[in-house]
């Protein structure tokens, strides 16, 4: 991270404050709650705080946007890729991931989604999105088997798939180079169930499970193995039932068939069900020859690979409203683009002290 900003500010453009001071003052603020910059002004008379961040001397609000407004494009992409390098060291110290005697049979899972950040202001790139049905930005981020990794700034009205694509095979070898002995699932939404993402994918020998769209042909199938419960909801129906099985399915555009997982979920008094489904080319055999063995993951049930998809949300919640990163309130895209970076980094310094996340975090298979 010095390094880094060492590059991106070299000394001509410096001011009495290093720009890895500021960024560790920032850092380190928002970590302990202080969100808005103006906080700052009071922190600098606060020898605790200043003790923290290692320096008898802090920048003000008025150095830390002009530090903030100096990001360009190429420093924001540059600052991102150093999120992923941050935790593979601290993975690699702390033994955070899933340790299993043969290599090739551990799996981590890189989850995607996007989400809305709404502005209120006249900021760069902001844009209605019907979806949201609000003027926002929709960043796209990316969790390593439950810790952030990267977010990808994108305007209001850009496809989440297309922000991806353009990310995607830049991440998977950087993925690569930091866990080599791992296998790579990556898990999505149908949002991001487009071919570019599968046939890289499969180049690379990543494993994935997305969302697939219902039609009128799966909802024809039969679902099989399927196992049925009951399901609490917080609305005026109270329950509902629940069958997780699979689908016999194979689309004309698939060049061989993959494992359909379908979730059927009537509510109460209902006899039509809703359909969703996903796809995956983990397929359930214990052969470690076959094409599709994924670890431990072929090993578990259709219930338990639909399930898992469960957490993302919770992440993203706290990536807003924990770190902070809903506020963007610059008028620059690339400053509002570092403040998200400064959140995940954040929320990944943070993560070991929060029990919501600990319950979160995706489930070790042995």
């Amino acid at each position: 991270m010095e390094r880094v900003l060492g590059e991106l500010f070299p000394s001509s453009k410096n001011t009495l404050i290093l720009p890895k001071t500021m960024f560790r003052q920032r850092l380190l603020a928002l970590v302990a709650g202080y969100e808005d910059m103006n906080d700052h002004e009071s922190l600098c008379d606060d020898p605790g705080f200043m003790t923290v961040v290692g320096t008898e001397r802090i920048a003000g609000s008025s150095n830390l946007c002009q530090f903030e407004n100096a990001f360009d494009r190429v420093g924001i992409d540059t600052l991102n890729q150093t999120l992923l390098k941050a935790f593979a060291n601290v993975a690699q110290q702390l033994k955070l991931l899933p340790n299993y005697r043969k290599k090739k049979n551990r799996c981590l899972f890189l989850d995607v989604d996007s989400t809305y950040i709404e502005l209120y202001g006249n900021q760069e790139q902001k844009s209605y999105n019907g979806h949201y049905e609000m003027s926002c930005l929709a960043p796209v981020l990316c969790y390593l088997h439950g810790y952030p990794i990267a977010v990808f700034g994108a305007t209001g009205t850009k496809d989440a798939r297309k922000v991806l694509e353009h990310q995607f095979k830049r991440l998977i070898r950087r993925l690569e180079e930091f866990f080599l002995d791992y296998i790579i699932v990556l898990r999505g939404d149908a949002g991001f169930n487009s071919k570019f993402l599968i046939d890289t994918c499969d180049v690379c020998g990543i494993k994935y499970v997305t969302g697939l769209s219902p039609n009128k042909k799966a909802e024809s199938i039969k679902v099989k193995s399927a196992k049925a419960k009951r399901v609490k909801r917080y609305t005026d129906a109270g329950s509902s039932s629940r069958l997780i099985g699979k689908l016999d399915y194979q689309a004309k555009s698939w060049s061989s068939k993959r494992r359909v997982v379908a979730r059927k979920q009537y509510l109460y008094g209902a006899t039509q069900g809703d359909l969703r489904l996903i796809q995956t080319t983990i397929v359930q055999m214990t052969g470690r020859s076959h094409t599709g063995f994924s670890g431990e993951r072929s090993a578990i049930s259709n219930e338990k690979l639909y399930e898992s998809r469960a957490n993302m949300e919770r992440w993203i919640g706290e990536f807003k409203s924990e770190c902070f990163s809903a506020r963007a309130s610059a008028t620059k895209f690339t400053t509002n683009c570092y403040r998200m970076i400064l959140s995940m980094y954040c929320q990944l310094v943070s993560y070991e002290d929060r029990p919501s996340v600990q319950n979160a975090r995706p489930e070790k298979f042995r």
